[in-house]
């Protein structure tokens, strides 16, 4: 009788078509994207929407991480939610799945998972990011999608958090950025 004096099974991450395969060189790893998690398969399987395998030989895919997103099967890596959109799950597999940066709020790198709040003094313009408030106008709070006007008798810098009000002998109009003096009344400290 003749053959081999055993089979070998591939091991996980690699799989052979050769029959009566006597030695492991004749399996082949996975290439990235697809895997096989048990020792001696035929073939690879691809990895599945909303996961990918970065290298080749692998026996697990791995979840696209939050922030990311695989729509197809069979990848080796997973795709970026835009700036100004966050994705807060794992395992994605849509891009519907990034969500647009709620108002007063912005993100301005790609894959963000996270919505960072817009600091007060500053206003939500988009969802990539945030703006200093005008002259004469002002925000006190956190993750605002406006800035308000100061009132007539009030004045504000740039990125405000609140109103000054005129010192005595000034006044102002609505949104103003200084105080005028009172006819009459020649100087003024803001101080």
């Amino acid at each position: 009788m003749s053959g081999p004096d055993s089979c070998t099974l591939c091991v996980a991450g690699k799989a052979g078509t050769a029959a009566a395969a006597t030695a492991e060189s004749t399996c082949v790893k996975c290439v990235a994207g697809n895997y096989s998690e048990s020792g001696g398969s035929q073939t690879c399987s691809e990895c599945g929407t909303g996961t990918y395998s970065s290298r080749a030989g692998a026996i697990a895919c791995d979840a696209c991480e939050a922030g990311k997103w695989q729509g197809s099967k069979g990848r080796n890596d997973c795709t970026k939610c835009l700036k100004g959109t966050y994705l807060a799950a794992n395992r994605s597999d849509t891009k519907n799945a990034c969500q647009e940066c709620p108002s007063g709020k912005f993100g301005s790198n790609d894959g963000a998972s996270i919505c960072f709040d817009c600091l007060a003094g500053k206003a939500s313009v988009s969802s990539v990011r945030c703006d200093n408030c005008e002259s004469g106008k002002y925000t006190s709070s956190v993750a605002s999608s406006g800035c308000n006007n100061c009132s007539a008798g009030f004045f504000s810098g740039i990125e405000a958090t609140h109103c000054t009000s005129c010192p005595v002998n000034s006044q102002s109009t609505s949104m103003a950025s200084v105080c005028t003096c009172n006819a009459g009344d020649v100087t003024y400290s803001t101080v």
